[in-house]
């Protein structure tokens, strides 16, 4: 099996782990106490650079990106650490470009909530979407509120599972786009909750 095809059935496997549809009411497919077990730093912070570069994994050399997390926030790991690096597959080094469908890719200047996982070539995003999640500003209440790489706000922790999407509500047309979602504040209770 050539290299393309390999990459393109990772990238399909990635790409089914993290479809929903955009208006489905949907849990997610990681419990949250997963996501925070199996996490060796748990961190919000906003993206300040993104580098390309080739990476050895075993044989092969991949292209990577390596975001440089500022204004952070340790929720858990080392909380004494001056700069926090995040390594995703996929990128550009030159002309040369190489993309995993289904991937979340990082924007630079935007604020995440990341559960990160370690290990050789750095820190890195587990599952594709599970462990990455957009942190926003509500323009009309002003609250810091969390959604998925995907835009759909965080609804609820329901029985350990992160509930995401549209809320089901009988005054759907009347409500914004993020009513009945959870803050920042609310969604990062319960992970502090999962860490005892």
């Amino acid at each position: 099996m050539t290299r393309r095809a390999v990459v393109c059935l990772i990238g399909a496997f990635y790409l089914w782990l993290s479809s929903a549809p955009a208006e489905a009411f949907t849990e997610g497919r990681i419990p949250l106490s997963s996501l925070v077990e199996r996490a060796n730093t748990i961190v919000v912070g906003t993206v300040d650079d993104l580098e390309g570069m080739e990476r050895f994994f075993g044989d092969y050399v991949r292209i990577v990106t390596q975001a440089t997390l500022g204004d952070t926030e340790i929720v858990k790991g080392d909380t004494t650490a001056a700069v926090i690096s995040v390594t995703q597959f996929g990128g550009q080094v030159g002309d040369v470009m190489e993309w995993y469908p289904g991937l979340p890719k990082l924007t630079l200047d935007q604020r995440y909530l990341m559960f990160l996982v370690e290990a050789d070539n750095g820190l890195f995003v587990p599952m594709g979407a599970q462990g990455l999640f957009v942190v926003t500003d509500d323009p009309e209440s002003g609250d810091t509120m969390v959604l998925t790489t995907a835009g759909q706000p965080i609804a609820d922790v329901r029985d350990g599972w992160v509930v995401y999407g549209a809320m089901p509500n009988e005054e759907d047309d009347a409500q914004g786009k993020f009513d009945g979602a959870m803050t920042l504040d609310l969604f990062l209770d319960q992970v502090r909750a999962a860490l005892k």
